[in-house]
């Protein structure tokens, strides 16, 4: 890589070092599915769950939405607690 180039985002992912929680939206969302799995995997403290909403998981299943967040934030306040 050319001295002063820009990281792409993919190399990027592999340098986060905080857990990361990608939710997607399933078969009916329009972003590509395999991406975001792959993003999810790039990065060492990476989750990815499904939600069957499509594009906008948060207003299309709310309850499941709030329910992953919520379980990824109580994970990860744990010390020492390894992601799944």
């Amino acid at each position: 890589m050319a001295e002063g180039a820009p990281v792409s985002s993919r190399e990027g992912l592999t340098t986060i070092t905080a857990p990361a929680l990608v939710i997607a939206g399933g078969p009916a969302s329009h972003v590509d599915q395999g991406r975001l799995a792959e993003m999810a995997a790039l990065m060492p403290g990476g989750e990815l769950v499904t939600i069957p909403a499509g594009h906008c998981v948060h207003a299309g299943q709310p309850a499941a939405f709030i329910s992953a967040v919520t379980a990824f934030f109580l994970v990860s306040a744990q010390p020492g607690t390894p992601r799944s």
